[in-house]
């Protein structure tokens, strides 16, 4: 499925680079920092990937929790 909607150009692989970067930190700020992209646009870039796919892929509570 992701593979699909990535070479559709429906996800970034951008995108894809910054949820992984987030499901290793478990922290936006920790994952801006590493990737240096300020923190709005690392959370409108998960949002809209969390859109595309159908359901939320990070918990946001005392930091992020991966969902699945």
């Amino acid at each position: 499925m992701l593979f699909r909607l990535t070479v559709s150009g429906k996800i970034s692989l951008t995108s894809l680079i910054e949820a992984l970067a987030m499901a290793e930190h478990r922290n936006f700020r920790k994952a801006c920092e590493t990737l240096r992209i300020s923190q709005s646009s690392i959370s409108n870039r998960i949002a809209t990937l969390e859109a595309v796919i159908g359901f939320r892929l990070f918990e946001r509570r005392n930091g992020a929790r991966v969902t699945f």
